[in-house]
């Protein structure tokens, strides 16, 4: 399914940052979190906050953590899918492309405490990713994968990443309770929340972004789209923006459609930088590589750096 784009429709679209069916009952649920009433004021009115806060420093969710930029200036979630490379949003690092020195990764970051901490030593990114304003065509480039310092993976675990058929994709995310999503959001931007009923709408930009039912907001930026199996998780896909609900006919409350990368988009990538995929023995032609859990238990310990904010 492929969904034509008019200019308003482009218009719509939101970073998720705002520069600002499975069920997997073996990944802990420690219940949910009030949100930041501060926040939830410019929230659209009945705005789903309904997710469910994780335990961080607990392997798959110590996996995902803050990325951290300018000294906590701003912020988005990141993923490691290999001991030392962190997937994110390209437009959430876009801003200190030039300075990778100023980007901090929390694996497991949870109300002041991480498992795991590096700075960025590279930036990779899609040539085609130039201009961080919203649309189509620069969300289908929107992806970027950070390198760290140091192989913290082994100290938090990193997520596998699979690639699915367009087809096989939507076929699977019709229903609820498929898929999951996790991040940072702005309304509780020091724990890690996951929605795990995410429900894949269909495909848009010539197939080349997901859109899903699963509401994000600020700080969701560069979190992973992921799909449960054989007791791990998987990452499917990185979120990067939001269809605003705007005009005469909108809702106040609606669930606001998000956009996500596939991996199709970066798995070249993955492959060149040694970390690439091989047939996994699923229906679809899927493709990709396990994650792998911490050598030992993960530790949180305290954060040396400036608390980061999320925009």
């Amino acid at each position: 399914m492929t969904p034509t784009r008019s200019r308003t429709a482009g218009r719509r679209l939101l970073l998720a940052c705002l520069l600002v069916a499975f069920p997997f009952s073996s990944f802990s649920r420690p219940g949910t979190v009030e949100s930041d009433p501060s926040v939830v004021r410019i929230l659209p009115k009945n705005y789903p906050l309904n997710r469910i806060r994780v335990a961080a420093h607990e392997y798959p969710w110590s996996a995902i953590g803050l990325l951290s930029m300018l000294g906590g200036k701003y912020s988005c979630t990141g993923t490691l899918i290999a001991e030392r490379y962190v997937l994110t949003a390209a437009h959430c690092v876009f801003p200190v492309r030039n300075f990778p020195e100023e980007i901090n990764f929390l694996g497991g970051y949870e109300q002041e405490r991480y498992v795991a901490h590096s700075r960025a030593k590279k930036l990779h990114m899609s040539k085609a990713f130039k201009n961080p304003r919203p649309s189509p065509e620069v969300f289908a480039n929107d992806w970027a994968l950070v390198e760290l310092e140091k192989p913290i993976g082994r100290e938090t675990g990193y997520l596998g990443w699979a690639h699915f058929d367009a087809g096989v994709l939507e076929k699977m995310g019709s229903g609820t309770g498929v898929f999951k999503v996790s991040g940072y959001r702005r309304d509780r931007r020091f724990v890690q929340t996951v929605d795990h009923e995410c429900r894949i709408t269909g495909f848009t930009a010539d197939g080349k972004l997901i859109m899903h039912r699963c509401p994000i907001t600020g700080g969701d930026s560069g979190g992973p789209v992921l799909l449960p199996y054989k007791n791990e998780l998987l990452v499917v896909g990185v979120d990067v923006g939001v269809k605003a609900q705007r005009g005469p006919h909108s809702k106040r409350g609606e669930a606001r459609e998000g956009y996500a990368v596939p991996s199709a988009a970066f798995r070249d990538k993955l492959t060149g930088l040694g970390i690439g995929g091989a047939p996994m023995g699923l229906p679809g032609n899927l493709t990709g590589r396990a994650g792998n859990a911490p050598l030992s238990p993960p530790r949180r310990q305290k954060p040396r750096l400036t608390t980061p904010s999320s925009r």
